[in-house]
């Protein structure tokens, strides 16, 4: 991946394209594209969030790698931190 360094200590450098989210996201328009669903909300935000990390996570075959490299790399540290700060 072009937009994410992980160093020896777990954490990750990221170019993230907060431009290219906003984009994303104001593309949408909730009656006209039928996302009144959360389901539906919560897997276009993380689409929006995925493309705009890296290109590689681009449509269906890249979602599905963006989903489980949330599961593989980010979800442990995600848990760890909560553990941390009692949350």
């Amino acid at each position: 991946m072009k937009h994410v360094k992980k160093y020896e200590n777990n954490e990750y450098e990221t170019t993230f394209d907060w431009e290219k989210f906003k984009e994303y996201v104001n593309t949408y328009e909730p009656k006209t594209h039928g996302i009144n669903k959360w389901n539906t909300i919560l897997n276009d935000m993380l689409y929006g969030l995925g493309i705009s990390l890296d290109d590689e996570f681009e449509f269906a075959d890249g979602f599905k790698k963006f989903k489980q490299f949330l599961k593989d790399d980010v979800h442990w540290k995600t848990k760890k931190d909560a553990n941390k700060y009692n949350l």
